[in-house]
C-alpha cells in the first residue's frame, strides 16, 4: 500500500512565518539535504541518494519506503523501454 500524504501549502514570502507554520504541522526538520551523484560505471549509470537530515526511527523509515517505492517504478519503466539492468 503506498503512503498516503496530504499536500498542504502556505503562500507566504515571510521564511520565519513557514517554518513556523511548517514546524507546527509537522514534526519534521525544516531542513533536509538530498544529493544525487550519477556515475558512470562500465558504460551503465549508478544512482547514489544521500537524504541528510532525517532524525531515527519513523521518518527514516517512510522516507527510505518512499524512495524505494520511487526507484522500483523508475526500474519498470527503464526495463519496459529495454533500458534497465
Amino acid at each position: 500500500m503506498a503512503n498516503q500524504f496530504v499536500h498542504v501549502e502556505l503562500a507566504t514570502n515571510g521564511p520565519a512565518k513557514a517554518k513556523t507554520f511548517y514546524s507546527i504541522l509537522l514534526d519534521w526538520p525544516l531542513e533536509l539535504l538530498i544529493t544525487a551523484t550519477l556515475e558512470d560505471v562500465k558504460g551503465k549509470t549508478r544512482l547514489t541518494l544521500r537524504h541528510k537530515g532525517l532524525l531515527a526511527g519513523e521518518m527514516r523509515e517512510m522516507c527510505a519506503t518512499g524512495w524505494n517505492e520511487s526507484f522500483d517504478k523508475l526500474a519498470a519503466i527503464l526495463a519496459r523501454e529495454g533500458k534497465g539492468p
